[in-house]
């Protein structure tokens, strides 16, 4: 008789002896759904693993984005200086050579060769300024075109963000 209810208990069935839990058996199927729950929970991780690493790219090219705002303010302040600079010497010598206008020509080769080194300063001021102010329009335009890129990234990124926050189980 002992030997009866031991069979009978090693013949029960795994679900009456776990219920609803997952066993062996069972495991592969979800009984709601009838899809594989392994693949399912992998699917969630990959999801959430994914959202996790969108979420830090947008941030990474958030604070890169600023960083090259940054950088343009600071290249229009680094221009202004060099200009401010540039207009003060420019200034000196405009004065120096205004010092040296009340000799007439021809009057003294020293004062000539003053007056001729004053105004070719003066031309080569100018040529620096107009010169940093194309080299300043370089860096910024360049600037402003990695800006763009990254805006553009940055918004196609939000769009796969808010697609796959659409899309969740």
């Amino acid at each position: 008789m002992e030997e009866e209810n031991s069979k009978e208990k090693s013949n029960t069935e795994p679900e009456e002896l776990f219920g609803d839990f997952i066993t062996p058996e069972n495991e592969s199927e979800d009984p709601d759904s009838g899809t594989d729950v392994l693949a399912r929970t992998k699917k969630i991780d990959i999801s959430k693993a994914f959202a996790t690493n969108l979420t830090n790219k947008l941030m990474i090219l958030s604070e890169a984005i600023e960083e090259i705002d940054q950088l343009i303010e600071l290249r229009n302040a680094l221009s202004k200086l060099i200009q401010e600079r540039v207009d003060k010497e420019i200034f000196n010598s405009e004065c120096l050579l205004l010092q040296v206008k009340p000799w007439q020509l021809g009057h003294s080769q020293s004062i000539e060769m003053r007056r001729l080194g004053l105004e070719r300063e003066i031309l080569s001021l100018n040529k620096e300024k107009r010169s940093e102010e194309v080299r300043a329009w370089e860096h910024i335009s360049s600037l402003m075109k990695l800006k763009r890129q990254f805006l553009i990234e940055y918004q196609n990124l939000c769009n796969t963000k808010n697609t796959l926050e659409g899309s969740a189980p």
